[in-house]
């Protein structure tokens, strides 16, 4: 995926009310990976790495290893890195703490 294709999928997420729906939706689901569409646009796959490489980017720019940030969670270091890579999402209630200790609202770390 390029960096256009990305900040294409970031545009088409940022309303502030489509997000609290998707996060929503995400919180409902037994399994978080499951490669279903949140919309007819976007997958969980292409969720899954803008979510990736926002956490990437905020725990970079508070000066945090993977091992520092898992640390803090109470996860493994090799979960921060699924998160990361786009593996996976953060169980719903990583996502308050993740979002908490990265400085932004849990809706931002999916735009």
């Amino acid at each position: 995926m390029t960096d256009k294709q990305v900040m294409e999928y970031r545009n088409k997420i940022s309303n502030k009310t489509y997000m609290d729906m998707a996060i929503n939706k995400i919180a409902e689901m037994d399994n978080l990976s499951k490669d279903i569409a949140v919309n007819q646009e976007m997958t969980v796959q292409e969720l899954n790495y803008i979510f990736g490489c926002n956490i990437k980017t905020l725990r970079k720019k508070k000066k945090l290893t993977q091992q520092k940030l898992a640390g803090k969670l109470g996860v493994n270091q090799l979960t921060v890195n699924d998160w990361e890579n786009g593996h996976k999402f953060a169980q719903p209630l990583n996502l308050v703490s993740l979002a908490s200790l990265l400085g932004v609202k849990v809706y931002e770390l999916f735009k």
